[in-house]
């Protein structure tokens, strides 16, 4: 029971000082600062992809569209060894002058990709995103008019899962909201985000979350990560988003960055590391906490204290929905069998299809 406590105390304690800072600490005042730069003008987009025949016509389209209003720009796609027509459709836009085509003859992962198209890069900043999702009106233009700021390094877009409104998906993008105020958060939506081409640090090809270690990285050379939430992306319903196969490996890449990039973490600002805790890791550990405290209150026999976390439980599950409360359990277990080394994970890229519910609501 001691035990249980103790370990209760350190995963409560660091979000109860993170909730203090979110509210109490002092907020940038970004009208103030000093724009000593002109917005960008020129861009390279990197678009890996893999087995997206039916996603990548559309998506060219669209960055042709919201990249018109720039000087120079590229679209760098890189295929990563697919084996639909993918490479048929890409082709089908040969004659675009702003297109550069590369194609892998098998599967090397996202961060290879990622890695080969910053490579290929000509322009300082870089916009990096996926085929499958679609972006608002004017979101690249609100991404990239961060640079104008020196000390700006990388820019998340705001993610928004399908036509049901998520409150997983709306808290944690209050959260980026909050922790960018203050100066920076951790983390980027890797569907569509921007940086600075001097800030990419090359990561491992078995890296799986590339849309953290990619802004940690940034965060390491001093520079800030800013959430934009006039620059939206749309995907699937979070239900589907987070697959079985997505959530474990969610969980796995979540682990990997600790076991393998320890050192750039401890190398961080502590409100860094404090952000990184709470934003990406305490959710893993909500229906576990919930458990320890039933626990700890029904051998302590107090059954009021008792029943008011059992009820704060089905609190948890009327807001949040069955679908998404279950989702947190279902990221909880699975964490403790990584723990436990009970459950192996492909670290391939997963490819989904858009939920036919979600067609036809991608606006602003």
């Amino acid at each position: 029971m001691i035990i249980i406590t103790i370990i209760l105390g350190i995963l409560i304690l660091p979000v109860i000082i993170y909730l203090f800072v979110l509210l109490y600490a002092k907020r940038e005042n970004n009208d103030n600062q000093n724009l000593t730069t002109k917005r960008p003008s020129e861009l390279s987009v990197i678009l890996p992809c893999y087995n997206e025949s039916h996603n990548i016509e559309r998506k060219i389209n669209e960055l042709l569209k919201e990249c018109n209003y720039l000087e120079n720009y590229e679209i760098i796609i890189i295929d990563d060894g697919s084996t639909d027509s993918t490479r048929m459709e890409i082709e089908n836009n040969v004659n675009i002058e702003q297109l550069k085509k590369y194609y892998f003859n098998e599967r090397k992962g996202k961060a290879n990709a990622i890695n080969f198209g910053v490579s290929k890069a000509r322009f300082d900043i870089l916009l990096l995103t996926d085929a499958r999702q679609s972006m608002s009106e004017g979101a690249i233009y609100h991404l990239i008019s961060h640079f104008q700021v020196p000390s700006i390094g990388a820019v998340s877009a705001k993610l928004i899962n399908g036509q049901r409104k998520s409150l997983i998906r709306s808290s944690i993008n209050c959260l980026k909201k909050h922790e960018s105020d203050l100066g920076s958060t951790v983390g980027v939506y890797g569907a569509l985000y921007a940086m600075r081409k001097k800030c990419y640090t090359k990561i491992p090809d078995e890296t799986i979350l590339d849309d953290l270690l990619i802004p940690l990285h940034v965060l390491h050379q001093g520079q800030k990560v800013k959430f934009e939430e006039n620059a939206i992306v749309f995907d699937l319903e979070i239900g589907n988003f987070y697959s079985i196969n997505r959530s474990i490996r969610l969980v796995q890449g979540l682990l990997q960055v600790i076991r393998s990039h320890s050192s750039l973490i401890l190398s961080l600002p502590p409100r860094a590391v404090l952000f990184l805790f709470c934003q990406k890791y305490f959710k893993l550990f909500i229906p576990i906490l919930i458990i320890m405290l039933i626990v700890i209150f029904f051998y302590s026999i107090n059954l009021k204290l008792l029943t008011i976390i059992i009820i704060s439980f089905f609190t948890m599950i009327f807001f949040l929905g069955i679908r998404e409360a279950s989702l947190l359990v279902r990221l909880s277990a699975i964490l403790l069998l990584k723990i436990f080394k009970l459950q192996k994970t492909n670290t391939k890229w997963e490819k989904l299809e858009k939920n036919p519910s979600t067609k036809g609501h991608y606006k602003t």
